[in-house]
């Protein structure tokens, strides 16, 4: 493949990876390649071997017996992109089950364009934490621009504090109704994944996401607006107090 010490290094290591394929030892050869493409620098022409090769051990490897079909791999960007809940859902699957640093420029250019779903941005996000991706990548929520570390990330459900907050006070707020307080809890936490990984971090932050919440109430479920506000105040102070 070249000349010198670097490339004998990558020749040698795409001749392992080779006959590990041939031996069938899949997950071991995916397990080097994982490792080689998590480099922060690599030749362009070993790198281009070692994606031949993954997508090599990707068709045939078996994930709950259904393989990952190459052409599948070859249309991420497509899927993605296609503006199709299923075609996009499928997409999130692939890159699951892939290695996703591989992908990672057309990841980049789904989180920054503003037209593209929030929720597959924040799906998106958490696969590259699942896989440990040691990069930053630039993302548009709501219209704002932020620059994430993924490795100071922390995924949702670990920055739940607000949540956690927020489903108090609406449990409280409509102890009555249970079918409305987890109706709210929802649209909470729905709001919270499309703006991640801007994070609610400010007692503002939480009260306005409150005020938002009582108006839902008001104007869908017909409830008194003075009532919910009093009742928010009375929470906010004994939280406050506490």
């Amino acid at each position: 493949m070249g000349n010198g010490p670097t490339m004998n290094y990558y020749d040698q290591t795409i001749a392992t990876i080779q006959q590990l394929i041939n031996a069938n030892d899949l997950s071991k050869a995916k397990a080097m390649l994982d490792e080689e493409l998590a480099m922060p620098y690599i030749p362009q022409v070993a790198q281009s071997k070692f994606l031949e090769l993954l997508k090599e051990v990707q068709y045939r490897l078996k994930d709950n017996d259904v393989p990952i079909a190459s052409m599948d791999l070859d249309n991420i960007e497509s899927y993605l992109f296609s503006h199709d809940i299923d075609r996009q859902d499928h997409a999130l699957t692939l890159l699951e089950r892939s290695n996703v640093r591989a992908y990672l420029p057309v990841i980049q250019r789904f989180l920054m364009d503003p037209n593209e779903d929030a929720s597959i941005k924040t799906a998106l996000l958490h696969i590259l934490l699942a896989q440990q991706v040691s990069a930053t990548v630039d993302v548009v929520k709501n219209g704002t621009t932020v620059s994430v570390d993924l490795t100071t990330l922390k995924p949702l459900d670990q920055q739940d504090s607000a949540y956690a907050q927020i489903s108090l006070w609406i449990d409280q707020l409509f102890a009555d109704n249970a079918a409305l307080s987890s109706l709210l809890r929802q649209w909470a936490w729905d709001l919270m994944v499309s703006i991640y990984p801007i994070t609610l971090t400010s007692e503002g932050d939480i009260d306005l996401l409150m005020h938002q919440l009582i108006d839902v109430a008001v104007t869908q479920f017909d409830l008194d607006q003075t009532t919910l506000l009093d009742g928010y105040a009375i929470l906010k102070n004994h939280h406050k107090i506490h």
